[in-house]
């Protein structure tokens, strides 16, 4: 391909939210995580005029010698499709990470997004699970994309590296009903205190769409609910937030 073609590859990749197999990252701490992890890029396009650090020239050495491949466009080629607010030089195309779920029947943390919307909560909480180390991420009825420009920039690229199944309802009940997982059903009015649980064994951690919640059906099976006591006005936090704070915390019974 010449440099027209590959940024035209690179436009219509950007347009496609059908396509989960490959993806496009252009934030520079992400890739700097991708460098460290020593991934390889399927393509990689930089602009030698906007990189000026020494982490982007790093990461341009890394990667013109870890992509399939590789092209150097000018500024005004490069700009065509970036963002031009946050143009940092740098556009790399990567396969996404595949898993399967038998292969974690004997996980301890399991976390569920479940109809998730907004990609910052998705990245956010992806971002915390990295932290704590979580197992497995299952994501039912996806709304927001997992490898989005937003969803990345959220998590700094950690579902490179965190592992992440994307399943349906049925399924995800059957491999928790199977695998006798202890799940907790994020619920902002009902249930136990955060904080009174003990988090060992097996756990699922379910968390709903920010404006319908949990699928219903999870309630017709085995769960305990969980919440996290407020004293203000509201009744309820911020999805990413909450999620991270019942993530956190099981984390840290189970590490005492």
């Amino acid at each position: 391909m010449n440099n027209n073609e590959v940024i035209r590859s690179i436009k219509e990749l950007k347009k496609d939210t059908k396509n989960h197999s490959i993806f496009e990252v252009e934030d520079l701490a992400t890739l700097e995580f991708a460098m460290k992890g020593q991934l390889k890029a399927l393509l990689f396009v930089y602009c030698e005029e906007l990189c000026y650090s020494d982490l982007a020239k790093s990461v341009i050495n890394y990667f013109k010698t870890n992509s399939k491949e590789v092209y150097e466009v000018s500024k005004k080629l490069y700009e065509r499709v970036i963002d031009k607010d946050n143009a940092q030089g740098l556009i790399a195309t990567f396969k996404a990470p595949t898993y399967h779920l038998n292969d974690y029947q004997n996980a301890k943390n399991i976390v569920i997004l479940d109809g998730i919307e907004t990609p910052g909560n998705v990245g956010t909480m992806i971002r915390t699970c990295d932290a704590c180390k979580t197992d497995l991420i299952i994501i039912t009825n996806e709304k927001a994309r997992l490898f989005s420009p937003k969803t990345m920039l959220a998590s700094r690229g950690m579902q490179l590296f965190v592992p992440i199944i994307e399943s349906d309802y049925e399924t995800t009940q059957k491999f928790l009903d199977e695998n006798h997982f202890s799940v907790y059903l994020a619920e902002p009015i009902e249930g136990k205190d955060y904080q009174k649980y003990t988090y060992q064994g097996k756990n699922a951690i379910v968390v709903g769409s920010e404006r319908y919640g949990i699928d219903k059906r999870y309630f017709d099976h085995p769960h305990l609910k969980v919440f996290i006591p407020m004293k203000g006005r509201m009744t309820s936090l911020n999805v990413g937030v909450a999620a991270s704070i019942i993530i956190y915390e099981a984390f840290m019974q189970q590490n005492r």
